[in-house]
């Protein structure tokens, strides 16, 4: 429900000293109650910050400049920053044209030691830190790419409140202004949706060409129906709801699409301008459309709606226990038996934990677990295998992984720590054995080999990054994902002789979460805008589509002949079969 402000046109009398209020006073009032809370929120700038921690005290530190940015890194990363710094360039013309306007010179701040995957444009002192050890579930573009056109997009959206009124606020507060401007008057949803369009727009990649990231929007779409845009925006306590990546990321691209690049240009421009008259986004908003945030997001969610009708489905649901007053997922299942699977569930109230379901839907928790990093589990030879995060005890931008093996029979579990970042970790065919994807300080990647004792080390060929490595079933070879330029593509190691071999020519269409069954090698792919389970032969051969998921399939295994997977609803994801 809308409430439109009539605050100037009443006759009433307001306050308990019913004093009556004219015109004129009226004016002040609102110019000194905006001036009072602008200077109200610099008590609270501090929650606009953030640090991110400190590196090591014995770190070198380098610099290199460009046009547009001024890189800060330790000295042991010179070819990787290089190799950034150009990227960030190449890229940084086509993220500011949108926007019109000019940033300073921004720092760049590379930490290589962390086991997070993240970044982050921060505000005073304006700067992007960047933790450059890229996820396992990453896009078909580098890392590093994918910073360049995200974060400092931020950068672009925030520097465009430096004119007008935001650049004389700016005068006497430095840049705390522009955290003060965005934290009153910008909503997060528009600073990443806009952020999501930008990754999109000018890369072959990006979340918006991604099917699982707007899987859950969709299925809440068809099953639930559309939220309020409160709701839809601000979150839910009771029901799951999409983030602002995903919500934001429609709303903007509606918004583009139909009103043009000047929407929003009028909307950062009134906010910078005229932050006085309370509501400045939705007026440049209206400006131009002549429709508020809701009735924006309103036209976005019937477009959504309308352009996507979602099939049958061919999946068969696992039966899994009733719920009320949370939100469960279960992910990456496995077969014990004919009657038992394993799966990681998560929830909003409980940690993550290693459950096992029976036919009748009866669960059993197995193992309580600690951060499992991307989610990822591994399960070959009767073990399930996943990394868990491990900070560093002093410095808060060095952290580690765990590797966890796990007999979901005998309920025992190992950890090992080799004070190395190891990701995506799967048991081998010997006891104890396991590869894994692992990351050295220099931001160089390779496949990780364990085995009774000893450690081995493969560096993929033309700085490619692995994903996800698998075992064939006789131990002898690893297949995995690799991410680059040219976006992805299969490739197997033969771990006898330490050879690699390409299986697929690079493409940008997204794959994922590889398991192999002899020849074959089952995985995530896209069919139309969905996820889906896909096949293909390591010996050659076309891909096929395996499943018809309505909202999307993933994370596929087989036994005896079965292929177990996750299927999305509105609900989160479940197990099912074909």
């Amino acid at each position: 429900m809308s409430h439109k402000n009539t605050f100037n046109k009443t006759k009433d009398r307001y306050f308990c000293l019913r004093i009556k209020i004219k015109p004129y006073t009226v004016r002040h009032f609102k110019s000194v109650l905006a001036i009072f809370l602008i200077f109200a929120s610099g008590f609270h700038a501090r929650g606009q910050f953030y640090d991110i921690g400190q590196a090591p005290a014995s770190t070198k530190w380098n610099t290199l400049e460009t046009t547009d940015f001024q890189f800060i890194f330790p000295a042991y990363l010179d070819s990787f920053a290089i190799e950034a710094a150009q990227s960030f360039q190449h890229n940084a013309g086509a993220v500011k044209s949108g926007l019109r306007t000019q940033p300073l010179k921004t720092p760049v701040l590379l930490h290589p030691q962390s086991a997070i995957s993240n970044a982050y444009a921060i505000w005073a002192p304006r700067r992007i830190e960047a933790l450059t050890t890229p996820p396992q579930k990453n896009y078909a573009q580098p890392w590093m790419h994918q910073l360049g056109l995200h974060e400092y997009r931020h950068v672009v959206q925030l520097s465009k409140l430096n004119q007008g009124f935001g650049k004389g606020l700016g005068y006497l507060f430095g840049e705390q202004a522009t955290a003060i401007l965005t934290g009153l008057f910008i909503p997060p949803w528009f600073l990443e949706g806009d952020a999501v369009l930008t990754e999109t727009l000018l890369s072959k990649s990006g979340r918006g060409r991604v099917p699982s990231f707007s899987a859950d929007l969709k299925a809440q779409l068809h099953e639930k129906g559309a939220y309020s845009f409160a709701k839809a925006t601000l979150g839910s306590y009771r029901n799951y709801v999409p983030d602002i990546y995903t919500t934001g990321y429609y709303i903007v691209a509606h918004g583009r699409k139909k009103y043009g690049i000047e929407l929003w240009n009028s909307a950062l421009d009134k906010v910078a301008r005229s932050p006085l008259t309370f509501t400045p986004f939705n007026r440049g908003l209206k400006k131009i459309s002549g429709l508020d945030k809701e009735s924006l997001y309103d036209e976005a969610v019937e477009e959504l709606i309308a352009e996507n009708k979602p099939e049958f489905t061919n999946s068969a649901f696992w039966p899994t226990p009733a719920v009320k007053k949370d939100f469960i997922e279960y992910h990456h299942p496995f077969k014990l038996n004919d009657s038992t699977v394993v799966a990681l569930k998560t929830s909003f109230v409980f940690n993550p934990e290693i459950v096992k379901i029976d036919q009748s839907g009866n669960e059993t928790t197995l193992l309580k677990t600690g951060y499992v990093m991307d989610r990822l589990i591994s399960m070959n030879n009767g073990i399930m295998a996943w990394s868990e995060y491990r900070p560093h005890i002093r410095w808060q931008t060095v952290s580690y992984t765990d590797v966890v093996m796990f007999d979901p029979v005998s309920g025992i579990s190992e950890r090992m720590s080799f004070k190395r970042r190891l990701f995506a970790p799967m048991a081998g065919k010997k006891t104890g054995s396991f590869a894994a994807v692992g990351y050295n300080k220099d931001a160089s990647a390779y496949i990780f080999i364990y085995d009774n004792g000893s450690q081995s080390e493969f560096h993929v060929p033309d700085g490619l990054h692995p994903l996800t490595p698998a075992w064939t079933g006789d131990g002898s070879a690893l297949i995995f994902i690799t991410v680059g330029t040219e976006g992805k593509s299969f490739m197997k190691l033969d771990t006898l002789n330490g050879t690699f071999h390409s299986l697929t020519v690079p493409s940008f269409a997204e794959i994922s979460d590889p398991f192999v069954s002899g020849n074959q090698v089952y995985f995530t792919g896209t069919s139309g805008e969905t996820s889906q389970i896909c096949m293909i032969d390591i010996l050659g051969g076309e891909t096929v589509v395996v499943t018809n998921s309505k909202f999307g399939a993933t994370n596929p295994v087989v036994y005896d002949n079965i292929l177990i997977y996750n299927d999305y609803t509105a609900d989160g994801n479940r197990i099912a079969s074909v």
